[in-house]
């Protein structure tokens, strides 16, 4: 197994001049997600939503302003709730998303 991570989405505040951003790490070999990390130092809050193109289950919620990097570990149970992968580029499949900032 070779862990890659890949940037999902970045948001730049010009009034407090950080970056926030969203990204994932992965096992290149199996192509499954091994975590999500969220990164929020800016003013502005983050608004997801995810929904499986598999089973059309529909995830959201908030990434409030100044939240230090938070991650999530995405366990084998997890992976297989959310029915998503990664392919071997790099992008996630089995999933539409939204990201609204701000």
């Amino acid at each position: 197994m070779a862990t890659q991570n890949k940037t999902l989405w970045t948001g730049f505040d010009p009034v407090s001049g950080n970056t926030a951003s969203i990204s994932f790490s992965y096992d290149n070999v199996n192509l499954r997600i091994l975590s999500f990390t969220a990164l929020n130092p800016t003013s502005k809050t983050i608004a997801f939503s995810a929904t499986s193109t598999s089973n059309n289950k529909n995830y959201s919620g908030t990434i409030p302003p100044n939240t230090a990097s938070v991650t999530i570990s995405m366990t084998a149970g997890a992976q297989n709730r959310l029915d998503i992968s990664v392919t071997p580029s790099g992008k996630l499949d089995g999933v539409e998303y939204s990201i609204n900032y701000g």
